[in-house]
């Protein structure tokens, strides 16, 4: 699937082709970040019901038709798939800029996104894969609603390809609901597109999730600023503190603080905030444990390979939200802001691969080299590459030269991987699982210049990636030095040996 963004941010003009694992790095301030962000706004299906209220989009007037004469149409899903995939993409990418960036990146500054504008380009594979994903899709709800029973219902069960829209009346009373709701084309003609688009998301993919860059701080201070922090307003009545301003202005300030993330900031803190819900139903479902045990190895491979310690959720008793503590191997515990940079720092992946991340979903991680060193960058990419293997399509924003060069060694051995034998494996990997080789058709990398451009850097053919944004940097720097070795020795010279000013 391509991705053009024009006129996002510093970005002027740029094309993307997703893979399953893409790369964006370059210079600061060049529109990384942006893009990914982007990508996860247009891709979440929480936008629907907003997006469905704004489109001017006109198609299905003959479902809309069989609907209000027949009560029940069938929809045949490979062929609005092939059809019309690219057309509902796009008019939802025109919806997402025009209306819905601003309170996605939650600014009222319209004029920096005023410009811009995003199109999606889907290729014959992207199409065939959608058709492959179909049968997974389950759909089960209702379009019109009397009270609390619902009028019409709209239904896709797994493994089959077609949709199913039926009316449903018990009496006359929902009869004549039915009838004046049937007669208004334009929620019918809304609530069919914003269900064609959410089939379509869920051909492309499972679920979206980011890690975003602030996520160091988020984790020991999601408490207080989620969802239960800003109840706090709602919770405490002005009148209790007609003499305490202090407390009164501390309250205000987490309401407008909470309402001012970015989505992804915000969704990330969601997140956090329902650990209790999510590890409790998780626990108690052997069925989804097993069926997701290989990706709860890949948390525990990031516990145990780079961290030396296991992130552990303590349940308070009252205390609605989980604390996060981080276990070390002696077993003891700390609390998580006494921890490393390097543990705050990877503590959202393990808990993502923990609990959440599946087959057939996105993971945006920006900047997935904070506070780690080299070693631990090197074997982070390769447990994330492991994942990409199985299924999770993954896209990093970096500054990293050790991670683009390892990208690099990963996919070169990925041609000599059946040769290797397993006890000869710490040559060639930090970690040692053969796994973290990947294809290069697998990967793409893309560098954000500072004029506003995004190129392509990927050799596919050398299994190369061009980061001269990283050789110009150490060039310069040797040549610094260099330069300054020079300057010594001159001087030095011209003072009979002796530089006074270097002591």
């Amino acid at each position: 699937m391509k991705i053009r963004f024009t006129n996002l941010g510093p970005i002027k003009s740029g094309e993307i082709d997703i893979k399953p694992l893409t790369i964006f790095i370059g210079p600061n301030n060049t529109g990384k970040t942006y893009s990914a962000y982007c990508l996860y706004g247009v891709l979440d299906q929480n936008w629907l019901p907003f997006y469905a209220d704004h489109t001017d989009l006109d198609i299905y007037d003959e479902f809309i038709d069989q609907i209000s004469k027949r009560g029940y149409v069938e929809i045949d899903l490979e062929r609005i798939i092939k059809e019309n995939s690219e057309l509902l993409l796009n008019d939802l990418c025109k919806v997402f800029t025009e209306e819905i960036i601003y309170r996605f990146m939650q600014t009222s500054k319209k004029d920096i996104f005023e410009a811009a504008r995003i199109t999606v380009e889907l290729s014959y594979g992207d199409l065939e894969l959608m058709l492959e994903h179909l049968p997974n899709v389950e759909m089960s709800g209702g379009i019109g609603v009397a009270k609390d029973k619902e009028l019409i219902a709209i239904e896709k069960k797994k493994k089959n390809t077609n949709l199913k829209i039926y009316t449903k009346v018990e009496d006359e009373g929902d009869r004549e609901i039915l009838i004046k709701f049937l007669s208004d084309r334009e929620i019918l003609r809304k609530a069919l597109i914003a269900n064609m688009l959410t089939i379509i998301l869920g051909c492309i993919r499972r679920d979206i999730v980011v890690l975003p860059a602030e996520r160091l701080a988020l984790v020991t201070l999601y408490r207080y600023l989620g969802k239960r922090g800003i109840k706090i307003a709602d919770l405490i009545s002005e009148e209790m503190f007609d003499n305490a301003d202090k407390l009164k202005d501390f309250i205000r300030d987490i309401m407008f603080i909470s309402y001012k993330y970015s989505m992804p900031i915000r969704d990330f803190i969601a997140f956090l905030d329902d650990l209790t819900e999510i590890s409790m139903e998780f626990e108690s479902d052997d069925k989804t444990k097993e069926k997701r045990k290989e990706f709860i190895q890949l948390s525990e491979m990031i516990e145990n390979d780079i961290l030396k310690g296991r992130v552990v959720l303590e349940r308070k008793e009252k205390i609605a939200t989980p604390i996060l503590e981080f276990e070390l191997d002696n077993g003891k515990r700390l609390e998580l802001h006494l921890t490393s940079t390097a543990v705050k720092e990877l503590t959202g992946l393990v808990l993502y691969f923990r609990y959440l991340i599946d087959k057939g979903d996105i993971l945006i991680i920006d900047e997935p080299e904070m506070n780690l060193h080299p070693e631990a960058q090197a074997k982070l990419l390769e447990i994330i590459t492991i994942a990409v293997n199985k299924g999770v399509k993954v896209i990093l924003t970096t500054h990293s030269p050790y991670i683009v060069d390892h990208v690099i060694n990963l996919m070169e051995g990925y041609y000599i991987k059946d040769k290797i034998e397993e006890n000869n494996l710490d040559k060639y990997l930090f970690l040692g699982y053969k796994e973290s080789f990947i294809s290069p058709e697998k990967v793409g990398a893309y560098f954000f210049s500072e004029n506003g451009e995004i190129k392509d850097i990927l050799d596919f053919k050398e299994r190369l990636i061009d980061w001269e944004t990283f050789s110009n940097v150490s060039d310069k720097i040797n040549i610094i030095y260099s330069n300054i070795l020079e300057f010594r020795r001159t001087s030095e010279n011209s003072n009979g040996g002796k530089n006074n000013a270097i002591q």
